[in-house]
């Protein structure tokens, strides 16, 4: 099994059918950075993947334009509660793919949070490559939360 991340216009169909000779191809992925980073933390296949479509895991945030934050970041990306990394394109703002996807994994309680599973960010690069705003956003984000007909967390 072969997997390909990214589109036909980045990695043409030329290659794709090669590689089919030699086996099964799967492309996955998006028409950019961002989307192919939230599809790749998405995708599982049998053993293969992440499969980061529920809570309780962690993820690694860098920006897609500092290459060496990402290279930085990998062992994050190796073992225990470490995860996938989600790209931002923006120092300010969290794209609304990868918005979606944190929303999507956000865990939720309904009686105790301290019962509940929880999801663990890394973010590479100072306030810089991530405003400190944008950083607020992602904690928010990934922090668990009351679900419908719930109590209220303890004052």
């Amino acid at each position: 099994k072969m997997y390909v991340l990214g589109p036909s216009k980045v990695i043409g169909p030329e290659v794709t059918d090669r590689l089919r000779k030699l086996g099964t191809v799967t492309r996955l992925g998006g028409q950019d950075p961002v989307e192919n980073a939230v599809e790749f933390s998405r995708f599982a296949d049998g053993s293969f993947g992440w499969g980061v479509q529920d809570a309780g895991h962690g993820l690694v945030f860098a920006r897609s334009d500092r290459t060496l934050d990402a290279v930085a970041a990998a062992p994050l990306s190796a073992s225990g509660k470490y995860g996938p990394l989600l790209l931002l394109d923006k120092a300010g703002e969290v794209p609304k793919r990868v918005e979606q996807q944190l929303l999507d994994i956000q865990p939720g309680y309904s009686r105790d949070p301290v019962r509940g599973v929880y999801n663990h960010g890394w973010i590479i690069g100072d306030d810089d490559a991530i405003s400190v705003a944008t950083q607020a956003e992602i904690d928010a984000l990934l922090e668990i939360v009351p679900v419908s007909g719930s109590s209220q967390p303890p004052a």
